[in-house]
């Protein structure tokens, strides 16, 4: 029976429907965030080939065709369609080009294998002198271990806690130590004046209010008087050992990956990556993840900035495979890490399917498209579909070149970040026993 075929992302779900049959395409869920003792079955047979279907030929024909008319180069254009094991279409599916934001799919990978997804980053809170009637006479000393998610709400909580253990005024300096962010600020100097700045609601921006209106009602807010300098110091430089009395611990890691998926946060992914050694040991580790061959994954940087990250469509596909076998092994899914269009926020926010990825280099928007196995369909596995639009539009027409977009509304549906409040789930501030007497701990959800 002859198909009236239609260009690839003229219909939205138009290939998926042709290559998996007439079945409902059923969201991706994620497993480890939103429900306990529960996996998923993911059907994964091993393929020896599949011999080249007419169909989809054409769907790509016709798809390329479309890039060629609004004036983008097709060699310049790297292509992967793969079910299960096997690719069913591909156009310079080997061919690196550059990565733009996908490069977070090797920096995921690599953090996987530092870590795992339970792990929090600690931040430890000490007192360097006497305190007495609420008052230290000495400095408040800060050491991170690179938490990527500190914020102005994280601080809020620290500066509570505080407070709560009978910590009113510092006469001395704030004291930072250690790989310590905050607010995603790139400078560290910039970073540790935030968490001096939080401290205080004498001394908060619009920006600090903004985003304490965020927390639940009622939460404290803070008055803890810093009366010295910010500094930041290596760890040998310290006079003296400080007394630890705060534990303060990340969201798990795989929230703060998801987060930093799903916003495309480079500074983020920046910091995840010098965490697990560089862009070199990314590259490495997630070639050897991904079993890619030498050539197809370059990486300058675990962001994505810049035109120098390279990597081929199939290796797109590739890691994304890998991630979804490590967090598997873990009781999760690829939605637990990865933006699923048309439920989570983002860079995705309000679509069902992912359009050409915006990101800062216009000359480079590669996408990538998980598709779990429909009821009936043709092939019965998942269907991965990488992009790599890249290079300069050949066009002579000013602004004649533009990137296709999904047409259509579709339905609008925003979900909370992240999806628990529970205590477990949140970031947390202890105290360390022995230090100070304290009541129960804090627990801080962030909202976006």
């Amino acid at each position: 029976m002859p198909l009236a075929l239609k260009p690839l992302l003229a219909m939205p779900l138009g290939l998926f429907s042709i290559l998996l049959g007439p079945a409902t395409p059923q969201l991706i869920q994620p497993l480890g965030l939103e429900r306990e003792n529960l996996q998923v079955e993911w059907r994964s047979p091993w393929i020896a080939g599949l011999s080249r279907d007419p169909v989809v030929d054409q769907i790509l024909a016709q798809y390329l065709d479309g890039l060629r008319r609004q004036g983008w180069s097709l060699p310049a254009q790297g292509i992967w369609i793969q079910a299960g094991n096997s690719a069913i279409a591909q156009h310079q599916g080997h061919v690196p080009l550059p990565a733009a934001s996908l490069t977070k799919l090797a920096t995921s990978l690599a953090a996987l294998k530092n870590w795992p997804l339970d792990h929090r980053f600690e931040t430890l809170v000490g007192l360097q002198g006497r305190l007495e009637n609420g008052i230290l006479e000495g400095d408040l000393v800060i050491q991170g271990s690179g938490d990527p998610l500190f914020v102005w709400e994280e601080g809020i909580a620290l500066a509570n806690r505080l407070q709560e253990l009978g910590l009113q005024r510092v006469t001395g300096d704030l004291l930072v130590v250690g790989p310590f962010t905050m607010n995603f600020r790139e400078d560290p100097q910039t970073a540790a004046t935030d968490l001096k700045q939080v401290m205080t609601t004498a001394t908060w921006t619009g920006e600090v209010w903004q985003a304490y209106r965020k927390l639940d009602p009622g939460t404290a807010q803070p008055s803890l008087r810093i009366d010295g300098q910010v500094r930041r110091l290596p760890p040998a430089a310290l006079a003296t050992p400080p007394t630890w009395v705060v534990r303060h611990q990340s969201l798990p890691l795989v929230a703060i990956l998801k987060a930093m998926n799903i916003y495309s946060n480079n500074v983020m992914s920046e910091q995840v990556a010098d965490l697990v050694g560089g862009a070199r040991v990314v590259t490495e580790t997630a070639t050897a993840m991904a079993d890619l061959p030498p050539g197809e994954l370059s990486l300058v940087n675990g962001s994505g900035l810049g035109m120098n990250n390279q990597m081929s469509a199939r290796a797109a596909v590739a890691m994304t495979v890998a991630l979804q076998q490590e967090l598997a092994q873990q009781g999760y899914s690829i939605a637990d890490l990865l933006p699923v269009a048309g439920e989570d926020i983002g860079t995705l926010i309000d679509r069902r399917i992912p359009p050409l990825k915006p990101v800062a280099w216009r000359r480079s928007a590669p996408w990538l498209a998980w598709c779990p196995p429909l009821t009936g369909g043709r092939y019965g596995l998942p269907l991965l579909i990488g992009v790599g639009l890249s290079q300069t539009c050949v066009s002579s027409r000013t602004n004649s070149c533009k990137p296709f977009r999904p047409t259509g509304g579709w339905p609008q549906r925003r979900l909370p970040w992240p999806p628990k409040s529970a205590c477990k789930q949140g970031s947390i501030a202890t105290a360390i026993p022995g230090a100070i007497s304290t009541p129960e701990p804090n627990c801080l959800r962030h909202r976006a």
